[in-house]
């Protein structure tokens, strides 16, 4: 009889998504490794072949999670011509991910919550870094609009950083209590009454 082949990507991942499951259930401070592996159906031994710690689980989570994010606005981004669009567009992709992905959104909640705890992981991953490179392209997407004319003169830095500000919020009230409003809705409205006035053109 042949031995069993495991492709181990295709294990690791099954691993973080039992791991995402439990965080949300659970929280991050409660969950231990064991709780993992039961819900992933692995031996406790099994699930350090492939994290040797929770603290790494949690940044490989964490990655992926963000690798989706930069994806989805990249791909939206480049459908559109007009920087309004194009600005539309990129929040249309985090917000597909986020709506999409609610489990694995509400862990990164959580993550954001018990940062002051994990230290080792907030280093390697530095918000304020990742905040600052989304910043970046959004002003960046502002500042060539105004330079060709197609949105009003505004603070590019200062208004990426209400776009991105007020999603935070949205997006935070959605997860503690998405029955009292619709994402979608709760976007579009922002789009609308913040995003289109800047339109020149």
């Amino acid at each position: 009889m042949c031995p069993k082949i495991i492709d181990k990507k295709v294990k690791k991942q099954d691993i973080l998504e039992a791991a995402i499951n439990v965080f949300a259930q659970q929280g991050i401070p409660n969950t231990k490794m064991i709780d993992i592996a039961v819900k992933a159906g692995i031996g406790k031994g099994t699930i350090y072949e492939y994290f040797r710690s929770k603290e790494e689980l949690i940044k490989e989570a964490f990655r992926s999670y963000i690798v989706k994010l930069d994806k989805a606005a990249v791909h939206k981004m480049e459908e559109a011509d007009h920087p309004i669009d194009k600005l539309c567009n990129i929040i249309d992709g985090w917000m597909g991910v986020i709506e999409t992905s609610y489990e694995e959104s509400k862990v990164m909640i959580d993550f954001w919550a018990q940062g002051l705890r994990l230290n080792r992981v907030i280093e390697e991953f530095n918000l304020k870094e990742i905040y600052h490179n989304y910043r970046t392209l959004l002003s960046g997407i502002i500042k060539q609009g105004i330079s060709r004319e197609k949105i009003h003169p505004v603070d590019p830095n200062l208004m990426a950083s209400v776009i991105i500000a007020t999603l935070d919020g949205i997006v935070l009230h959605w997860i503690i209590g998405k029955e009292f409003f619709d994402l979608k809705d709760a976007v579009e409205l922002f789009k609308k009454s913040t995003i289109d006035p800047l339109r020149k053109i």
